[in-house]
């Protein structure tokens, strides 16, 4: 997968840009709500990735559109959140919103994880295509999604897990 996108910083018609992203995992797996039209505007604007719009299986396509998508966005955003840690006042308040708008148009837990795709593990990925699966795990690091982790692969520099801990008082 490349590295980066043809769109130049200095083209960027924003004050602030809002990089808003989600468990890599979840996020793909919802993908399938997305219509034919939807997709044809990702594709369009992914010049990266000829045919993204009608990639199969739809769990490639997503996981491609997750890449893609986030590393353009690294690439021009002001401000990056989680959207399961996120603050909706604190969002609203840097984009100079007020909040009664930010909070009526919120999305219901419900509404944003309504993905038919079914649960969807890193081997899943990694039988698509191991280099996307290994971009996208990169990725969901950086964004301290730590379960993109290999369960054999344990990061020692953490020390050991909070709940070992509260056993040892």
């Amino acid at each position: 997968p490349k590295e980066s996108t043809s769109w130049p910083r200095e083209d960027r018609l924003f004050q602030q840009i809002f990089q808003q992203v989600r468990d890599p995992l979840s996020a793909i797996s919802a993908m399938d709500t997305l219509t034919a039209a939807e997709w044809e505007f990702i594709g369009n604007h992914t010049p990266e990735v000829p045919g993204l719009a009608t990639l199969q299986p739809l769990a490639l396509r997503g996981m491609v559109h997750y890449v893609t998508w986030n590393r353009m966005l690294e690439e021009h955003a002001t401000w990056r959140y989680r959207i399961e840690d996120a603050n909706v006042s604190f969002v609203c308040m840097q984009a100079g919103l007020l909040l009664d708008r930010c909070y009526r148009h919120k999305t219901s837990d419900k509404e944003s994880q309504r993905g038919r795709i079914g649960t969807l593990a890193w081997a899943d990925l990694d039988r698509l295509s191991m280099a996307w699966a290994d971009a996208l795990r990169v990725m969901a690091l950086r964004y301290g999604y730590g379960r993109a982790l290999s369960p054999f692969l344990v990061d020692t520099r953490a020390g050991p897990p909070q709940d070992a801990l509260a056993h040892h008082g």
